[in-house]
């Protein structure tokens, strides 16, 4: 099932452009296609201004797209109001960090990273005045690893291709000082495809700033209140390509050595059954190996496949393990952000004759570099006056 083709990574897209129509899918390794411009679509529902119409069309959309995907209808009223509530926070990103330079996409290939990619672009060009333009030149990163499936490998160019991103490969020697690298750079803002579930995300909300021993940079969560099932109903019900090896029991994708088949997928003439059939979401990290859980076990006799290399152990605080921007810990197990706090002075603000605008500025650009500001003091220009602040 798996495709041979290495992917090379470059700079910039290969102006495919938005709709990414005239490109064939890689044979075994893409499920879906860009050809019917599923973003855009979905750039359409989003761009109806009337709240209440807009989740109507999601909710109808969605239903329409379950059904045809062999999906049950049971989350589509819940997840029209999800939907939503992400994409705003997308377009709220986008006006905060509107340059190009400054936001980047973590796109590593898996299910949530494609989830997070097509709902920004398609955020995006909602209220852009040319969608089809603004789907094109989009700035990813990709945590590249020489223990990638060839599969996930195919699949990101193919979308890099399909959709004309620009996209900056990050090696896995040393994912720190690449980061380190793009932030001098001037980025401040990476959309990241973790949710609430995923390890590390305690107290992580959708605006999060990098932890300490980090370059400082907002880690923007829009989809971190959607579950497994929300993830399976976006990409099925739109019709959204994602990797193939998700239909051949892959439930979470890391690399070659510390990925399996899920066993609960497993079924009794030895085959696996999709990704989107996964019941019990809790199990979705069940084909993934870790210091605590060890290789997967048998399921009714047959031991899980080992994709050709031998198992061995994988520490979750091994940050080259894994070729994703889960390398950053949250703020539950690392030092907290740093924080700021600024003084003002001057009389002149204080007796009403001149309007502040240096602490609005100065709050803008820390919170753009992760630094928390905890308070803002107006004082006098009074000496004593300072030296209590």
């Amino acid at each position: 099932r798996h495709c041979r083709s290495r992917m090379a990574v470059d700079d910039a897209g290969d102006g495919g452009g938005g709709s990414g129509g005239a490109l064939e899918p890689p044979a075994g390794c893409v499920t879906g296609s860009f050809a019917s411009e599923p973003i855009l679509r979905l750039a359409s529902l989003l761009a109806e201004p009337d709240a209440a119409a807009r989740k109507q069309r999601l909710k109808q959309a969605l239903a329409e797209g379950a059904a045809a995907a062999g999906l049950g209808a049971e989350l589509v009223d819940d997840f029209a109001a999800v939907l939503d509530r992400a994409s705003s926070d997308c377009r709220r990103a986008s006006l905060l960090w509107p340059r190009s330079s400054e936001l980047a996409i973590s796109f590593n290939g898996g299910k949530d990273a494609c989830v997070v990619l097509y709902l920004w672009l398609a955020s995006v060009a909602a209220g852009a005045a040319d969608a089809a333009k603004a789907l094109s030149g989009q700035t990813v990163i990709f945590f590249d690893s020489a223990d990638e499936f060839p599969a996930v490998q195919s699949f990101v160019a193919f979308v890099k291709q399909s959709l004309g991103l620009r996209m900056l490969a990050v090696e896995s020697s040393d994912f720190k000082r690449g980061m380190e690298d793009l932030v001098a750079s001037g980025l401040r803002a990476v959309v990241m495809g973790q949710r609430s579930g995923d390890p590390w995300m305690e107290n992580v909300d959708v605006f999060s700033p990098s932890t300490a021993g980090w370059p400082a940079f907002m880690r923007i969560n829009p989809v971190i209140h959607w579950t497994y099932a929300h993830v399976w109903l976006f990409l099925r019900a739109f019709g959204l390509p994602y990797c193939a090896m998700y239909d051949d029991g892959y439930t979470s994708i890391g690399s070659i050595n510390d990925t399996f088949r899920n066993p609960e997928l497993l079924g009794p003439d030895g085959s696996h059954a999709p990704a989107y059939k996964l019941v019990d979401a809790s199990t979705e990290r069940a084909g993934r190996l870790s210091k605590k859980a060890g290789a997967p076990k048998a399921t009714n006799g047959t031991a899980p496949p080992t994709n050709g290399k031998d198992c061995k152990d994988v520490r979750l605080q091994d940050v080259k393990s894994s070729p994703s921007l889960r390398a950053f810990k949250s703020a539950a197990d690392s030092p907290a952000p740093r924080t700021a706090g600024i003084v003002v002075i001057g009389n002149e603000i204080l007796n009403g004759k001149v309007h502040d605008t240096n602490a609005h500025y100065l709050c803008g650009q820390l919170h753009g570099r992760g630094v928390v500001v905890k308070y803002v003091e107006v004082v006098s220009d009074d000496p004593e006056a300072i030296a209590r602040v």
